[in-house]
């Protein structure tokens, strides 16, 4: 994902007003931010990379035992967004 598609999912996340996301929140506002990804076969790795992505830039956590023992494209029940830094 490039950044400014990263932001863009970051943004979405935020929006649903919850810091636990299940995931058919995370499949929903994923394929809402990006709807040509719905379609394409590879859309499951595709939403585990942005994930990943997410998670080296803070803005999500991952539970540890999925990080672990996470498969290729295997995708967490759940994730929690971490707090935005507030601008002083």
């Amino acid at each position: 994902m490039d950044a400014t598609a990263v932001k863009q999912f970051e943004n979405a996340l935020h929006q649903v007003g919850e810091v636990r996301l299940r995931l058919d929140q995370i499949i929903a506002v994923y394929t809402r931010t990006f709807p040509s990804e719905a379609m394409r076969p590879d859309m499951r790795h595709r939403l585990h990379d942005a994930l990943f992505d997410l998670s080296d830039c803070g803005v999500i956590h991952i539970p540890e035992d999925v990080m672990e023992n996470y498969q290729d494209a295997e995708l967490p029940a759940f994730v929690v967004l971490q707090d935005r830094p507030t601008l002083h």
